[in-house]
């Protein structure tokens, strides 16, 4: 299944039919609308969620807001959010306050009451303020929007050397948890 980065890019179509060639796998390209549905359909899995829960997931390139009513993709997603305005090391005021207007333009009207984050920023944001990756721990912990800007504005603070090597931060996702957070952030404030 492709999502926001087949999307997205000019060869994406050809990019599956690739896929189906060479390894014999069925592709199919999701719409953001499709993605969101299935990341509100898995979350609901064993649990309920009810008519006024927002599902956030933060990807790479897009992000989901998902309720009962809604399905919504937007253009900001950790790594599109980190190449369009986080180019410094670390990133400087500025780039953050552009990043941060660029989601709050993107955000629906919604009124959920409450909320249920999926995927790797908001997992690792749980890492982070657990101070060590436990999905046990992590699944279910009720991460706090004074938790998030907190992680934030110190995530934002250290070079990304220095953050390779935070416990609970898989130095892969370094590059663009800054991006990451502030999509969390900006949802949480706006909601």
């Amino acid at each position: 299944i492709g999502t926001s980065a087949v999307r997205d890019a000019e060869n994406g179509e050809a990019f599956l039919g690739e896929i189906e060639w060479s390894y014999g796998f069925a592709t199919r390209l999701l719409s953001g609308e499709e993605e969101a549905e299935l990341t509100r359909r898995g979350v609901a899995n064993g649990r309920r969620v009810g008519d006024g829960t927002l599902v956030l997931d933060v990807g790479g390139g897009s992000t989901e807001l998902i309720t009962a009513s809604a399905r919504t993709s937007l253009d900001v997603g950790s790594v599109r959010l980190t190449e369009r305005h986080l180019r410094s090391d670390p990133p400087t005021r500025e780039e953050l306050d552009a990043a941060a207007a660029t989601v709050r333009a993107e955000l629906p009207p919604l009124e959920p009451k409450d909320a249920i984050g999926v995927a790797g920023t908001i997992t690792t944001l749980a890492a982070l303020e657990l101070g060590a990756y436990d999905p046990r721990r992590i699944h279910g912990f009720r991460l706090s929007r004074a938790a998030v800007d907190a992680q934030l504005e110190r995530l934002a603070s250290l070079p990304l050397a220095e953050r390779r090597g935070l416990p609970g931060l898989e130095p892969e996702r370094a590059p663009v948890i800054v991006g990451g957070a502030v999509v969390v952030r900006e949802v949480l404030g706006r909601y």
